[in-house]
């Protein structure tokens, strides 16, 4: 979504997308290929918002892998089999925006679709939609497997991949990107919709419910469950949000702004 932005943003006079993408010192110094038409290539602009040096370092070390594909569907899927999933940097992808601040990110940028909301632009903004769309899907694809390494470690261990050895606890390491696949036990993992890779955290949750080991558990249970529920994992996996429902309804709105068209123009 934000790369349909910035290529939307192209003719724009004032430039407000990622303004600072190709003069960027790092990241024309990350190597990611030559700049397009002076502004930079879908592998240099992941690098430019990208927050952390994990992420800034997957992303240099996988990026030749992902080309500028223009189809969203397959972008989508090499992002998400790359790994190339973590937090971003509201201020270097638009102008002017706290460091910290996602909801006025997605409110900006909505506002930014809506402007551009043209015959010319046409194309450019629905594929931004889509892709906002796409991509989230992928996220929460991702987030729901990481979930269930949580849940197989609470509550179904010996089902829980190994790596280098020894069982993988969620709770104190880096979730390995060769950790094996798990098709068997309580939380098994599954290919949806468009061969995202995933936990079905419902299914899940009626297998532990119904294994003879937990009998008796199902408040417990219900509580457990409940701390998982979308709306907490969409807070924490958007940064760091203060927690306060306006926020939240912020974020909530502009998201779905992005993914239904009805972004309004800014005044």
């Amino acid at each position: 979504m934000f790369w349909q932005a910035y290529q939307m943003d192209a003719d724009s006079d004032e430039k407000v997308i990622a303004k600072s993408c190709a003069s960027d010192k790092e990241t024309q110094s990350a190597k990611l290929g030559s700049l397009v038409g002076g502004r930079c290539n879908f592998r240099q602009f992941l690098y430019y918002i990208a927050d952390g040096v994990d992420e800034k370092a997957n992303i240099k070390k996988t990026a030749s892998n992902i080309g500028d594909e223009t189809n969203i569907d397959k972008l989508a899927n090499n992002m998400y089999s790359k790994e190339i999933k973590g937090a971003y940097r509201p201020g270097q992808i638009y102008e002017n925006v706290p460091s910290k601040n996602v909801p006025l990110l997605f409110k900006s940028i909505c506002e930014f679709v809506g402007m551009k909301s043209n015959d010319e632009n046409n194309k450019l903004v629905l594929n931004a939609r889509f892709a906002r769309n796409r991509v989230q899907e992928g996220r929460v694809a991702g987030r729901n497997r990481d979930v269930g390494y949580l849940l197989r470690w609470d509550f179904d261990k010996d089902h829980q991949p190994s790596h280098n050895g020894v069982k993988f606890d969620p709770r104190k390491q880096k979730t390995p990107r060769d950790l094996e696949w798990v098709t068997e036990g309580l939380v098994p993992e599954v290919k949806q919709g468009r061969g995202w890779e995933t936990v079905d955290l419902q299914q899940a949750k009626a297998n532990i419910l119904a294994d003879p080991r937990y009998k008796g558990q199902s408040l417990k249970i219900a509580k457990y469950f409940t701390e998982l529920h979308e709306i907490e994992k969409e807070r924490k996996a958007d940064a760091d949000l203060t927690g306060h429902q306006p926020n939240i309804q912020a974020l909530m709105k502009g998201k779905r702004g992005m993914a239904t068209g009805s972004c309004e123009k800014k005044k």
